[in-house]
């Protein structure tokens, strides 16, 4: 199976679990559960902006 895509799915702050969901070339999907580790609200603004070089960079860029 090649990897065409993958999405994390409904995360909220807290959540312990989140649902990963895979699509491949050949058009078929899979679902499955991975434990969650966002241990801080510093770590969760970092997941929200796609890591952490993108949340530094976006400081650079907006002063």
């Amino acid at each position: 199976m090649v990897l065409k895509s993958f999405s994390i799915e409904d995360i909220k702050p807290g959540d312990k679990t989140a649902k990963i969901i895979i699509s491949s070339k050949d058009n078929k999907s899979h679902t499955f559960e991975v434990t969650v580790r966002i241990d801080t609200p510093k770590e969760w603004e970092y997941f929200q902006h796609g890591g952490i070089l993108q949340y530094v960079i976006r400081g650079l860029v907006s002063t």
